[in-house]
């Protein structure tokens, strides 16, 4: 089936998504972590190194925000081994801030880190 024929069939009413994917998808999008993942993405895929990226997105969530304790850790971390990246670190400090993703985007920052592609996981 083409995308053509699926979404003729979607809209039909033909085509249904599976209940536990569609409450997969909304808690992702509710997750406060959500923008902070794309915004994330896309300075590192605009070659902003990371830890100014963090910086920036620090400046960008004020400190009413569940984020700014996770910007905070990141980078006191990243500034104390002078803009080194240690992977084991990162992933206790996403992992320490888990409230603030769902289960799904901790793995896909976990895989994110560890292969070298951060820039993917939004």
């Amino acid at each position: 089936m083409n995308r053509r024929e699926f979404l003729t069939k979607a809209f039909a009413g033909a085509v249904t998504i599976p209940a536990g994917a569609a409450a997969a998808t909304a808690a992702a999008a509710e997750a406060p972590g959500a923008p902070f993942l794309r915004d994330l993405s896309r300075m590192l895929r605009s070659r902003i190194p990371l830890e100014d990226a963090i910086a920036r997105l620090a400046q960008k969530y004020d400190s009413s925000s569940e984020l700014t304790p996770l910007c905070r850790d990141l980078l006191g971390d990243l500034r104390g081994r002078n803009g080194r990246v240690d992977e084991k670190s990162l992933i206790a400090i996403f992992e320490k801030h888990a409230s603030c993703f769902t289960a799904s985007q901790v793995q896909r920052i976990r895989d994110g880190i560890r292969s070298g592609a951060l820039d993917q996981v939004a």
